[in-house]
C-alpha cells in the first residue's frame, strides 16, 4: 500500500474514532472473515462495543446460508459488532436488523453516487443491495453471545466499491456491479466506510426511537415488488407468487392464486 493510500486510510480511521461512537477498530490486510474475527474478539471484549473490523481481503468470506462471498481488493468488507442496547428494547424487532441495515446501505450508495445516476439503489429481501439489476452488496447478520445469551450482533457487509472486473469470476460479470463503475469515477473504500458507518448509526438511532420509520424507505426500494418470485421454504417446499413487498414485521409477501403467504425465512430462487 502506497503512502497516499496509507494516509487516506488513517484519516478515515481517525475520523470514525473521533466521532466517539466506535470503541474499537481494526483494518487488516487479510482475514478469514470479518464476521468470524468480530465473533472471536467479542468473547473477551464485549464492553468495548460498538467495534468495527475491516479487511482488504477475506479468505473465507461467507454470505447468508453459508454461501461464499467473492472478496477481492476493492470490495469493502466490514463487520460492526454492536451491543443489543443499540437496538430497540423489544427483542421481537431484532430480526429486522438486516432490513434496517439495508436501508443504511442503500442510502450510502445513493449519497456517494450523487447525481451520476437516475435510479436509486434497490433492496432484495432480505439482505442484498442492487443497482440496475445487478448485485452491489450483501449483508450477513450473526448473533454475538456471552454465556449462551445473545448480547450483541455482528453486522457483516460486503460492498463492491472499486473492482477490477478483469480478475472477476466470469459468472459475476453479468450479475454484479460496483460503485466506481456506476459513478464513472473512483470511489475508494475509505470514503464508503465513513459514510456507511454514519448511515448505520443514524438508522439504528431512528429505529430505536421510531421502530416503523424505516419501513416505507425499504418498501420504496424493494426489488421484488410486482415480480413473480419462486422461493424455497424449508428443506423441500416452494412458493411461487407475485411479490407484494414486505409487511410491518419485515416478512416477505407472496400472493398465489389461493392465498397471501407471509414468509419470515426462505431462499429466493428466481424472480421475473
Amino acid at each position: 500500500m502506497d503512502s497516499i493510500a496509507n494516509f487516506r486510510r488513517q484519516a478515515a480511521l481517525d475520523e470514525l474514532l473521533g466521532q466517539g461512537w466506535l470503541q474499537h477498530m481494526e483494518w487488516l490486510r487479510e482475514v478469514d472473515s470479518t464476521n468470524s474475527l468480530a465473533k472471536r474478539w467479542y468473547t473477551e471484549n464485549e464492553d468495548q462495543t460498538p467495534a468495527l473490523f475491516a479487511a482488504d481481503q477475506q479468505t473465507a468470506g461467507r454470505g447468508r446460508g453459508g454461501n461464499q462471498w467473492w472478496s477481492p481488493c476493492g470490495c469493502l468488507m466490514m463487520t460492526l459488532a454492536i451491543p443489543v442496547s443499540e437496538l430497540p428494547d423489544d427483542s421481537d424487532l431484532h430480526p429486522q436488523l438486516a432490513l434496517v441495515t439495508g436501508v443504511a446501505l442503500a442510502e450510502t450508495a445513493d449519497v456517494l453516487l450523487d447525481n451520476s445516476r437516475i435510479s436509486q439503489t434497490q433492496l432484495k429481501w432480505p439482505n442484498d443491495a442492487y443497482l440496475d439489476g445487478r448485485k452491489l452488496a450483501g449483508i450477513l447478520i450473526e448473533a454475538l453471545q456471552t454465556r449462551s445469551q445473545t448480547t450483541g450482533f455482528a453486522i457483516g457487509i460486503g460492498i463492491n466499491t472499486q473492482i477490477n472486473w478483469r480478475v472477476a469470476p466470469a459468472q459475476l460479470l453479468e450479475r454484479a456491479v460496483c460503485l466506481s463503475s456506476v459513478a464513472g469515477r473512483t470511489i475508494d473504500c475509505e470514503t464508503v466506510l465513513v459514510e456507511l458507518v454514519q448511515q448505520i448509526r443514524e438508522q439504528l438511532s431512528s429505529w430505536r426511537e421510531r421502530p416503523d420509520e424505516w419501513l416505507n424507505n425499504w418498501r420504496g426500494r424493494c426489488l421484488l415488488t410486482g415480480c413473480v418470485v419462486r422461493a424455497r421454504v424449508g428443506e423441500s417446499g416452494e412458493v411461487v407468487g407475485r411479490c407484494e413487498g414486505i409487511n410491518i414485521n419485515g416478512r416477505l409477501l407472496l400472493r398465489t392464486e389461493k392465498q397471501l403467504h407471509s414468509l419470515a425465512a426462505c431462499e429466493i430462487l428466481e424472480w421475473a
